[in-house]
């Protein structure tokens, strides 16, 4: 799978008020968005900001949006699925870690337990 670098990723998001996030997609920063109107992801952020990833504001790189959309709160189901988009990103092994974490705990059980 070929990465995107953060300096040309744009994230798209949705989240209507008073919920958490509910869909994440991870694009480089030239693809058109129209294939993702359908998912109504209106919010976006990355390489469409000036100062995206220049080292002056933490919030302006992946990782930032990322804390905040942690900050905001996942629906049922969307961690995985935006750790699963952000690990696209190059520079992000951050989320693979933590999406390789998630895979663990749902696949451990302690001695004892028989899974589901």
């Amino acid at each position: 799978m070929s990465r995107i670098p953060e300096s040309d990723v744009k994230i798209l998001w949705r989240q209507t008020p008073g919920k958490g996030v509910e869909d994440v997609a991870v694009i480089p920063k030239r693809q058109p968005e129209t294939p993702y109107q359908g998912r109504q992801l209106h919010a976006s952020s990355g390489a469409v900001f000036d100062g995206w990833c220049d080292g002056t504001d933490d919030s302006l790189t992946a990782a930032g949006v990322f804390g905040y959309m942690c900050g905001k709160g996942f629906e049922d189901g969307v961690l995985k699925k935006a750790l699963t988009e952000f690990a696209k990103i190059e520079e992000a092994s951050w989320a693979r870690q933590m999406l390789a974490g998630l895979t663990f705990c749902a696949k451990w059980r302690p001695d004892g337990e028989e899974s589901a």
